[in-house]
């Protein structure tokens, strides 16, 4: 019977790291715990089973990042470098829950190129697979009142970029609309369905403060 549970759980993480459980490591376990023929193979079973589990979850994880990413870059081609100077561009890097506070803004800051006047929006983008049953969340309350801070302090209007179905590079749908029509993180399609995006170039009336 496998004794140890400290040594193990040390041991089991090392085989994992790599996403892969080698030969060399199914003999450190036999050698190092003493296993008979069928404890290995129930531990080498449970092992393996944990590293799919955690290839799928990575997989997802990755396919919803990159489409996030590529819908990002979808919007600044949207923005004609004549008219837009990309200023800002965060991410979303951090590491045991320490991330930059930059990472929390709006995912792009845009200067207009006006001569004479210093005029900037921002915008926060989205992409979403489909909406839920008629609901899709765009972001956490927490998210929405520190883009709300943002935007108070830093005198910049904010718009939401959501895409939806797709591909993060190209979807389907593509809805704009300002930070101040949002009062709650979860949105129903039929209220969003007037900001449908058309054209493929994004516009923002120095006047009006909207973004089309």
């Amino acid at each position: 019977m496998i004794q140890h549970n400290h040594d193990l759980e040390i041991l089991k993480q090392m085989a994992m790291a790599d996403g892969i459980l080698t030969e060399n490591e199914k003999e450190l376990f036999r050698s190092y715990f003493q296993l008979t023929d069928k404890e290995a193979e129930d531990l080498f079973q449970s092992i393996e089973a944990e590293l799919e589990c955690v290839q799928s979850e990575t997989e997802v994880i990755n396919w919803k990042r990159k489409n996030g990413i590529d819908f990002e870059k979808c919007i600044v081609k949207m923005l004609n470098p004549q008219y837009y100077t990309l200023q800002e561009w965060t991410g979303d890097k951090f590491i045991d829950g320490r991330f930059c506070e930059a990472n929390c803004n709006p995912d792009i800051t845009v200067k207009v190129n006006l001569d004479k006047l210093d005029v900037k929006f921002a915008i926060e983008c989205k992409w979403r697979m489909n909406f839920f049953n008629g609901y899709t969340r765009i972001a956490t309350e927490r998210q929405l009142n520190h883009y709300r801070r943002f935007q108070e302090e830093r005198n910049i209007t904010v718009f939401f970029a959501l895409g939806v179905g797709g591909t993060g590079e190209q979807p389907q749908d593509i809805y704009l609309f300002p930070l101040n029509k949002i009062k709650y993180p979860i949105l129903k399609e039929d209220y969003i369905a007037k900001y449908l995006k058309k054209g493929k170039e994004l516009y923002f009336d120095v006047k009006t403060q909207k973004l089309t």
